[in-house]
């Protein structure tokens, strides 16, 4: 039986949940931050919407939307992303997760790029799309993911010369692979060249199925 990706409330023991703070000294008045978060080596993130809370707003239409958010949603303090806003961020449940992840996202009913949404306290790329998935339920509103360790995405955004810039560190993550496809490390893994085996992106293993059987079933090579 497939894993849910969302079920990871309950932390390994070597992970640290996340705890969310108190609301900034200053903050603002129209929509006040309901909190702030402090993980290792990034920004003060400013929570404008905590888990379980209901997002709302008006699209570029007209239409009204709403959402429960599956996750702390809010803002990294002191950073410009390329709406000129500061960078927004969602924030899992582990505090030492390794990796950030960033969303590519669209203008609405469009391939056109917009903006980015960062994806920290995930441990893997099937948590943070599960997160993106249950944020934003018009399809297409990902153009793409980007996988990056914590000190890349701290040291993209304290660098003054990428302020307001669409966020390029680290490496783009291939598009969601085949619904049969194995995975490995919590991600889909990817066809090889060869189109008979598959590659981790995370580890390097690769291997190919095993003939005769319905599911995969790969055979690791060194």
């Amino acid at each position: 039986m497939a894993r849910d990706p969302l079920a990871f409330e309950t932390l390994a023991e070597t992970a640290k949940a996340v705890e969310m703070g108190p609301p900034p000294a200053r903050n603002r008045a129209r929509f006040p931050f309901k909190g702030t978060i402090a993980l290792p080596g990034l920004p003060l993130i400013r929570v404008e919407t905590p888990k379980g809370d209901t997002r709302s707003g008006t699209d570029r239409d007209g239409n009204p939307w709403s959402v429960v958010m599956p996750a702390h949603y809010g803002e990294f303090a002191r950073t410009e992303g390329v709406d000129g806003d500061p960078v927004d961020v969602f924030v899992g449940p582990d505090e030492h997760a390794a990796h950030a992840y960033v969303a590519h996202m669209a203008v609405p009913g469009t391939t056109r790029y917009d903006e980015d949404k960062v994806l920290c306290g995930f441990r893997t790329r099937d948590e943070a799309e599960a997160i993106l998935r249950r944020a934003y339920n018009r399809p297409g509103l990902v153009l793409g993911l980007r996988k990056l360790t914590i000190p890349a995405l701290a040291a993209w955004l304290a660098d003054p010369a990428r302020r307001g810039r669409k966020i390029t560190a680290g490496a783009e993550l291939a598009k969601a692979a085949d619904d049969d496809a194995p995975r490995c490390c919590g991600e889909a893994m990817t066809r090889c060249r060869c189109k008979d085996a598959w590659h981790c992106s995370a580890c390097g293993r690769r291997g190919r199925p095993e003939t005769g059987k319905s599911a995969i079933v790969l055979i690791w090579r060194r």
